[in-house]
């Protein structure tokens, strides 16, 4: 029999503990027994009232998930999908609602395969078994497993529907007491039968029935009935499966389930159909067939016209069961037309000549020749375009290289143009501090002696041109000082900076220094660097900067040396310098010793320089 199987496990009972509102406020409201009484049905403003008074509390889920349930079982599908729909969507990702929100997945997918919408409620499902497991929550996994399996028997799915089914069973056997364990067991019953394994699904739906008559549970006798009638006329036991399916319907009936009214009236017509008691066989049919007449499952319209018709010409009514097959070919034509069509030319093709055949073949050679050779044309067409590119990309990786190397060597020259200036000047300075200490210098000391040996009753005078004489000789010594240092060459970077910042200090301004340096080694070359490039940015502070505080900090961390260089002075705006300036003399010198200069300053807020050298 191909019918769609559809048990929905989903009257769950939810306890929630520290709400604001106790739950039994919400089952009272929606105690199922007022369906029988219209006017005891809450109305939608007593139930938005609740659902106000809820908000935030952890029941706001629970009173959803309830309401959606009552407005199914009065049989108001869509308004039960908006509505958990809804309580999803409210209770998101909280925490305290996770126990809610997975009542309400499984109810939703519920509806949506009531729907007959069987991807969406797959992957609602899915949702709902990952939440399951998060929460440890077994029962829930069983039977949410049992949901997905009838679904899968729904779409003749019989493998997946056994394997879920099976899993569902051995959850749920911890629970030996839940009011679903006659029914998830019954499911697997029905699979086991469809697979053939009708030993142990006999022993199965036994079982479940002995469980459903011993806790009065009239649901799972209705599914437990079916399942023995399922196996009993797999087994071609009619008379068995009769008296299973009448159980099983007369349940039904009693209930209002108008699915399982519709399987087990299906049952019946299978069953006299293989008694060939066609009168009661079209009894059944005609009335499953006016309770599934706009189902929109045609498989199922399919089978049951099919077998009507059957019952019919088994009892002699030609022109009816004429009738019942025309309409279940267009039944089955709307489920697969194209598949009809399309064996009805393969029958075609099967029985054609030997030399249609023949040719055929001979037309499937030539195309596979065709498609042979135009996959080597492609093929070689492929390798010549990946030759080409390879080609190309050596030729750029050739010129990237040669251009790569000709910017270094244009680097070297530069730095070679550099030194060979750096040389130069430094040359220069020392020829003439040689001459100002030696020429000058040396000329200007003898004249002093000289004056202060002369005997002359105006001696104030004398004294006053020997003082000025002094100041000069100091001047000329210090700028021979300047422009070649001595001490950098016997004392090193460090103390010759230090004696340049004590030289260069005055009541003007004061030159605060800050040595933070630790077994630091620097080349002759990158010395005399460094000292030119801190006495130019020292006397820009004094000179231009008309600065009243200079702080010099020199370091070296990382295999770099730093230099810092700050004052309190006019400054100026960094974004109209000019190219010509002595901070471009600066940059130059650093970038020759491949090191970093920024400086930042504006006007008015003094001014910052960096330099950053590397020591190795």
């Amino acid at each position: 029999m191909k019918y769609t199987l559809l048990i929905l496990l989903v009257s769950l009972p939810l306890f929630c503990i520290g709400a604001k509102i106790d739950s039994s406020r919400i089952e009272k409201l929606f105690d199922l027994a007022k369906l029988q009484t219209p006017e005891l049905i809450p109305t939608q403003k007593e139930v938005e009232k609740l659902a106000n008074d809820l908000k935030g509390d952890p029941l706001e889920g629970y009173l959803y998930y309830n309401w959606a349930l009552f407005k199914y079982y009065q049989s108001n599908l869509e308004r039960a999908l908006a509505i958990s729909k809804k309580g999803v969507e409210i209770c998101g990702d909280r925490v305290d609602q996770k126990s809610s929100k997975l009542k309400l997945l499984n109810l939703l997918a519920s509806f949506h395969t009531v729907k007959q919408e069987f991807p969406k409620a797959l992957e609602i499902y899915q949702s709902a078994l990952k939440i399951a497991s998060e929460l440890k929550d077994n029962l829930m996994s069983a039977k949410i497993n049992n949901n997905v399996a009838n679904l899968y028997f729904g779409l003749l799915d019989y493998e997946n529907a056994y394997k879920h089914s099976s899993l569902a069973y051995k959850l749920i056997e911890a629970f030996p007491k839940d009011q679903f364990y006659s029914s998830i067991i019954s499911i697997l019953a029905v699979c086991e039968s469809k697979l053939g394994k009708n030993e142990i699904g006999l022993r199965h739906a036994d079982e479940a029935l002995k469980f459903a008559a011993k806790t009065n549970n009239l649901a799972a006798m209705v599914v437990a009935h079916h399942a023995l009638g399922e196996i009993h006329f797999s087994q071609k036991n009619g008379a068995l499966a009769m008296n299973h399916f009448s159980e099983s319907l007369k349940f039904s009936k009693e209930m209002g389930n108008l699915n399982f009214v519709i399987l087990n009236d299906i049952g019946l017509l299978h069953t006299n159909i293989l008694l060939k008691k066609y009168r009661e066989a079209i009894a059944y049919g005609e009335e499953a067939l006016d309770l599934i007449k706009n189902d929109t499952d045609k498989t199922r319209l399919y089978a049951v016209k099919k077998q009507l018709a059957e019952a019919y010409n088994g009892n002699g009514n030609y022109n009816l069961a004429y009738g019942l097959m025309a309409e279940a070919h267009e039944n089955y034509l709307q489920k697969s037309g194209l598949e009809i069509q399309e064996s009805i030319k393969e029958l075609e093709v099967k029985y054609e000549t030997e030399k249609k055949e023949k040719d055929l073949v001979q037309s499937k050679l030539i195309l596979l020749k065709k498609e042979s050779d135009l996959q080597k044309a492609i093929l070689l067409g492929s390798l010549l375009i990946l030759v080409v590119i390879i080609l190309l990309a050596s030729l750029l990786f050739i010129r990237y290289r040669s251009r790569k190397k000709l910017i270094i060597v244009n680097k070297q020259k530069e730095r070679q143009v550099m030194e060979a200036v750096l040389i130069g000047e430094e040359m220069e300075r020392q020829r003439l501090a040689t001459e100002l200490h030696d020429g000058l210098a040396s000329d200007l000391t003898a004249i002093r002696y000289k004056l202060e040996s002369i005997d002359t009753p105006d001696m104030k005078e004398v004294n006053d041109l020997s003082e000025m004489l002094k100041s000069a000789h100091e001047d000329t010594r210090r700028m021979s000082h300047k422009l070649a240092p001595l001490k950098l060459e016997q004392h090193g970077l460090v103390l010759a900076f230090k004696s340049f910042i004590d030289e260069s200090t005055s009541s003007a301004c004061e030159i605060n220094f800050t040595d933070l340096t630790k077994g630091m080694s620097v080349s002759n070359e990158k010395s005399l660097v460094l000292y030119r490039v801190g006495q130019e940015l020292i006397q820009n502070a004094l000179k231009h900067a008309q600065a009243n505080r200079v702080n010099v900090q020199i370091s070296n961390e990382g295999g770099w040396f730093s230099m810092l260089v700050d004052d309190d002075g006019v400054g100026f705006d960094s974004k109209n310098l000019g190219k010509t300036n002595g901070l471009g003399s600066i940059q130059r010198r650093v970038e020759q010793l491949e090191g970093e200069f920024h400086f930042d300053s504006s006007v008015k807020k003094g001014t910052v320089s960096v330099i950053k050298i590397p020591l190795n």
